[in-house]
């Protein structure tokens, strides 16, 4: 007997979530934590405000900056959403905080979730690019 319509899909995510690769809680998120995220040329850094939005910089002029909604990170080959967490690998996805604009990074080579107070150096992965 078959299995129950959409069922597939389901145990599909189940085992990716179960064997992939650690992945960040951005639900557990407070005021003043990081979200670092490396791709192969680019950096950005969401951090949480004490308002409750999130706010994005990044190390190139030409991708998006400011307040923006995080949905969660896209598994590497089925292009699913996993919403609301981030792990290596997959791809950010993420819009503007007024919804018109969604953007999806390339692939994580590094992610990293600093507390407020707490320090860390750029992940190395990530390379400044000064051409915008």
């Amino acid at each position: 007997m078959p299995p129950p319509v959409g069922a597939n899909w389901e145990m599909f995510l189940a085992e990716q979530v179960a064997q992939g690769p650690a992945e960040i809680d951005l639900g557990r998120a407070l005021p003043g934590d990081r979200l670092i995220v490396a791709t192969k040329n680019t950096r950005y850094e969401f951090e949480w405000h004490d308002d409750g939005t999130v706010h994005l910089s990044t190390n190139r002029a030409d991708r998006p900056w400011g307040p923006v909604k995080l949905l969660g990170c896209v598994f590497r080959r089925s292009g699913v959403l996993a919403p609301g967490v981030v792990f290596s690998g997959g791809k950010v996805e993420f819009m503007s905080s007024t919804g018109q604009v969604r953007h999806r990074t390339t692939l994580i080579t590094s992610v990293s979730l600093v507390r407020a107070g707490q320090t860390i150096e750029p992940p190395s992965s990530s390379r400044a690019d000064r051409t915008g």
